[in-house]
């Protein structure tokens, strides 16, 4: 139950989290579909599964009701679509030929579409935040249209640049984000004021943490546990653990799925990998520790 309480949890914690488990249980289907005594046998597993994603879906939308005054499973998002369309490029070549003759309420920033899409949604000087309140619900109620009308206008493109974001996404998963940041304190003065002389005085607030050191570690753990993966694959294939191979199937589809949503829905950022990149030590050390188990039964 505990178990079940945090899959609930963390599938509702953040979109993205829905998407990788609707990709994860998708992944299992499909593989099922090839060992039908897969699914007879593990039926009410499956069941159970799908009504924890169900209960994280409803618990949003309730949620989203109460702070909305209408069902929604998004809520009011900010346009990510838009922001990484432009900054990709074809969002703004479809509005350099379009505005003239369009609707598009983001025509009226058309000379305010340079830099990141961090830019565009979170700067002071960026799009979102100089924009009214009815011209930012015209833009957000224009994203997914304005997405789809770029992806009719340049769908090559959009593939190509969807496939490069996904690979520089899948490779990156720095841990920046616990370096000094202006926007950190600020929502700490205006919700935990209590709290801000504490965090004024920590390493973080004074810029003074080796992330450097940190990221280093980091990328050499995962370096060499799928190192160690590999040079453990004889053992694997000759005695085929067969719930390791499940785990590494889930962890796969997990990775994947998780670069792809994030980095074609919103941004590419370390961060977002960095949330699923410590299955691949997780994975190497309960390979090495099972191994490490069977030769000592031996």
């Amino acid at each position: 139950m505990a178990l079940c309480c945090a899959a609930w949890w963390a599938i509702g914690s953040h979109a993205s989290h829905l998407l990788i488990a609707v990709a994860v249980c998708g992944a299992l289907a499909v593989a099922a579909l090839f060992q039908a005594t897969l699914l007879r046998k593990h039926w009410r597993i499956a069941a159970q599964l799908a009504l924890i994603i169900a209960l994280s879906v409803g618990a949003q939308i309730a949620i989203n009701t109460v702070l909305y005054g209408k069902p929604s499973l998004e809520g009011e998002p900010p346009p990510f679509l838009t922001a990484r369309l432009i900054v990709d490029g074809p969002g703004r070549w479809y509005l350099e030929k379009n505005c003239s003759q369009s609707a598009w309420e983001v025509c009226r920033y058309q000379n305010n579409l340079s830099g990141s899409s961090d830019r565009f949604l979170w700067k002071p000087d960026g799009v979102w935040a100089n924009a009214s309140l009815s011209s930012q619900k015209l833009i957000r109620t224009q994203d997914k249209a304005f997405a789809k009308a770029v992806w009719r206008a340049y769908p090559r493109e959009e593939l190509l640049l969807c496939a490069t974001n996904f690979v520089r996404q899948l490779m990156l998963f720095k841990i920046d984000g616990f370096a000094l940041s202006h926007d950190v304190a600020v929502q700490m003065h205006a919700t935990l004021p209590q709290a801000e002389g504490k965090y004024l005085e920590s390493r973080q607030a004074r810029n003074q943490l080796p992330i450097g050191l940190f990221n280093f570690i980091h990328y050499g753990a995962v370096i060499a546990s799928l190192a160690g993966i590999a040079i453990l694959l004889p053992w694997f294939r000759r005695t085929r653990p067969r719930q390791l191979i499940a785990l590494s199937f889930v962890i796969a589809v997990c990775i994947v799925a998780n670069a792809l949503c994030t980095a074609t829905l919103s941004t590419v950022d370390g961060r977002y990998e960095s949330r699923v990149i410590w299955l691949v030590p997780f994975f190497a050390l309960l390979c090495a520790f099972t191994q490490h188990a069977a030769k000592a039964d031996e």
